[in-house]
């Protein structure tokens, strides 16, 4: 049997969140604990292996007296998308046919304003 969990924010005057399943609140947050890496800011600067080590784009969350202080992701090439690829994600974005447009002459118009 389903069990829901209602889950409250800290601090006064704040809704409780929509009751969640138990399972799917595990689930995400062990995907979003996984995807990040959490560094002390005195790891991040004795040990700069461990930013080395990265793959490129996996980011690292360097703490402050455990909160978040700086994100550092590892630059590396961004993958390459054909001309198919973008204009197929372009019409998921926007279903609709819309007129073409030409952005020189609206930046132009919105430089005389």
């Amino acid at each position: 049997m389903l069990e829901s969990v209602s889950i409250s924010p800290k601090g006064p005057g704040k809704a409780p969140l929509k009751p969640l399943l138990p399972g799917l609140l595990a689930e995400c947050l062990t995907v979003t604990l996984d995807a990040v890496k959490t560094l002390t800011t005195r790891e991040f600067f004795h040990a700069p292996g461990l930013i080395k080590a990265l793959r490129p784009g996996q980011t690292v969350v360097v703490t402050d007296n455990g909160k978040p202080a700086v994100t550092v992701t590892k630059a590396g090439q961004r993958p390459r998308r054909s001309r198919e690829e973008l204009e197929r994600e372009n019409r998921e974005i926007c279903p609709a046919a819309t007129p073409k447009v030409n952005f020189t002459t609206a930046i132009r118009d919105l430089k005389l304003r």
